[in-house]
């Protein structure tokens, strides 16, 4: 059973990994900046991993595949009613 508390729990480390997601594309521009770039790579993959985390707004997370993180959030968007033509705006 999902509770309030459960909800909010959920949201709050969601907030978290959107926090470090942008981090990590902020540190991804640097590291390309100073000719880094397969660290640049390395960082992007973990920011977009990071913000699938938090469009997907849970905590059981079983993969760190950005391909499925992608499908994930497909499926759930599909079940919430008026998802789909809601987009969440890039900062």
């Amino acid at each position: 059973m999902v509770t309030a508390e459960t909800m909010d729990a959920n949201m709050k480390e969601a907030d978290r990994w959107l926090r470090q997601g942008e981090r990590d594309l902020v540190s991804a521009r640097n590291s390309c900046r100073s000719g880094d770039f397969e660290w640049a790579c390395f960082q992007a993959q973990q920011s977009a991993q990071k913000a699938l985390l938090y469009a997907q707004g849970f905590r059981r997370i079983l993969t760190h595949s950005v391909y499925e993180l992608i499908r994930e959030v497909a499926r759930i968007r599909a079940r919430v009613p008026g998802a789909e033509g809601r987009s969440e705006g890039t900062r």
